[in-house]
């Protein structure tokens, strides 16, 4: 058990190998590539080898500053929010084709060009094993169908 400080400094011990040790990679520089990576909206992967980091030494300085986690999402978000602007300012300066792809994705019930369907229930389906010469008499009638004989 360590003794008490008496006045509250550092011991000789403490002072000289307070900075002992591997240094640390995630210095201002790299915390500031990954913050340019993650404002293009890199993944966690793409962002750690853009600033040459593991994904585990990322998820190491999150875990020690919880508040960048936040900071990241918030950064991946920024890209959306920038296309979303541009995308606004076409349709505002008239460009037609943008209103219509806008309308396309957002307006899907009125305007997309795709139909969605849905299913529900079951999809029942049957393996059907044939021997040699039944498979080359349908081989044969299908070549027959597309030569139009």
């Amino acid at each position: 058990m360590a003794k008490p400080k008496k006045n509250g400094r550092p011991t000789k011990h403490e002072t000289r190998y307070k900075n002992v040790g591997r240094p640390s990679i995630m210095t201002p520089e790299t915390v500031a590539k990954l913050e340019q990576a993650f404002a293009s909206a890199f993944t966690d992967e793409q962002a750690c080898i853009f600033a040459d980091i593991s994904k585990n030494t990322l998820y190491d300085y999150i875990k020690q500053n919880p508040s960048f986690s936040y900071r990241k999402e918030q950064l991946k978000k920024r890209v959306d929010i920038k296309a979303k602007t541009k995308v606004i300012e076409a349709i505002n300066i008239g460009d037609m084709a943008t209103a219509k792809w806008w309308l396309e994705r957002k307006c899907k019930d009125e305007f997309s060009l795709k139909t969605e369907t849905e299913h529900s229930g079951e999809i029942k389906s049957q393996v059907v094993y044939i021997d040699k010469e039944e498979k080359q008499e349908y081989e044969q009638h299908i070549n027959n169908i597309i030569d139009g004989d």
